[in-house]
Parts: structure tokens; C-alpha cells; sequence
């Protein structure tokens, strides 16, 4: 999520300091940021499907991906048409909202039965209103950059923010960043105590 709105929020950004082109960053930066979009739903669309696959139920998955296929067809065709690469990366951001709203809204009426709105709100929802609120006021703070290297300095300080603040209000990744911190602690603590035995050895 936090990659997502990076891309979202800071997509000419991100191009300009890559390639140092204004231009190239200005023509693409809509591109990207949709294209993005469509990418992240993408991604969570696999969570439902993992849990479908463990279930052994592979017919919603088939039959949505299907379904995909045909709608996706004349819906790039038509909307490069109309609005050239733009419109191409629009058909895969709809393409996969109408997927993964599918998916949920069949998937949840024969598995985990009435968690649907606490997996949009919290599992989701949580984190995205986190990571657009941070790098939202990112935004607000980064304006024109005087140099390629300042921003992405910039860009850098505002990823890790966005990422670090959304992984703290996570419960699981918080619980993750936990139990890894205590671990480390235990062999730093454990180090130290084979140090002192060490030296005392030596004495």
C-alpha cells in the first residue's frame, strides 16, 4: 500500500528523478500513477485467491479471470482509442477493481461469512488511510525540488516514513516488527553475556 500511493502521489516526481527528463515525467506521470493503481488492486486480489486455493475452490478464480479477459479486451480498445496509453492503463485499473470486488463479494458468502467489511475497512482501509495521510503530507511539504538529488532524497525520507508509520499501525506487521526486535535483543543480550564469559576466561 505505501509503494502504491507513493506512486500515486508522487509519480512525476518519481520519473523526473529517475531520468532527469521533465518532459518524460510530465507526459507519463498520469500514466503511472494509474497504471499503479490498477497494479495494487491487483495485488490484493491475490490474498482471496491464496485462500481459495487452500479452500480447493478454483471455480470463482477461473471464472473471474475469464470474465476479466472479455471485459478487458473492448474496454483497452476503446478507451486507447479514446484517450491513447492513458485510457489503456484505465482499463487495467477497472479491469481489476471489478475483480477483486467480485471476488470478494462471491468468495465471502461461502468463506469467512461476514468478514468482507472488516477486511475492506481494517486489513485495507487501515493501512491505505495511514500511508495516504503520510505521504499526503509529504506531498504537501516536497514543492520543486532545485535538484535530481535533493528529490530523491526527499522521495526516499517520505517512502520510509510511509512505510515505517503504516507497518507501526498494522496490527500484524506491528507484531512482526516486534518479535523480530525481541529476538534481536535476545542475541545481542546473549552476545554480550558470551563476551563477559569470554573475558573472565582470559582473566
Amino acid at each position: 500500500m505505501p509503494a502504491v500511493v507513493m506512486l500515486v502521489l508522487f509519480s512525476k516526481d518519481i520519473i523526473y528523478a529517475w531520468t532527469g527528463n521533465q518532459t518524460t515525467a510530465s507526459c507519463t506521470g498520469s500514466i503511472v500513477a494509474v497504471m499503479a493503481i490498477g497494479t495494487g488492486v491487483h495485488g490484493l486480489a491475490h490474498v482471496p485467491w491464496g485462500l481459495q486455493l487452500a479452500h480447493g475452490w478454483t471455480r470463482l478464480g477461473c471464472g473471474l479471470t475469464i470474465a476479466s479477459i472479455i471485459l478487458f479486451a473492448p474496454l483497452i480498445i476503446v478507451l486507447t482509442h479514446q484517450y491513447g496509453a492513458f485510457g489503456g492503463a484505465t482499463a487495467w485499473a477497472l479491469v481489476n477493481i471489478f475483480n477483486l470486488l467480485s471476488n470478494q463479494l462471491l468468495m465471502h458468502r461461502r468463506i469467512l461469512k461476514g468478514e468482507m467489511r472488516r477486511w475492506f475497512l481494517v486489513d485495507v482501509g487501515r493501512p491505505a488511510a495511514i500511508a495516504i495521510l503520510v505521504a499526503g503530507l509529504g506531498r504537501v511539504i516536497i514543492r520543486d525540488s532545485p535538484s535530481r538529488l535533493r528529490l530523491l532524497i526527499e522521495l526516499i525520507i517520505v517512502a520510509t516514513g510511509t512505510l515505517l508509520v503504516t507497518a507501526i499501525v498494522v496490527p500484524g506487521s506491528r507484531y512482526w516488527l516486534k518479535s523480530h526486535l525481541a529476538i534481536w535483543r535476545r542475541k545481542k543480550a546473549g552476545a554480550g553475556v558470551k563476551s563477559a564469559s569470554a573475558e573472565n576466561s582470559l582473566r
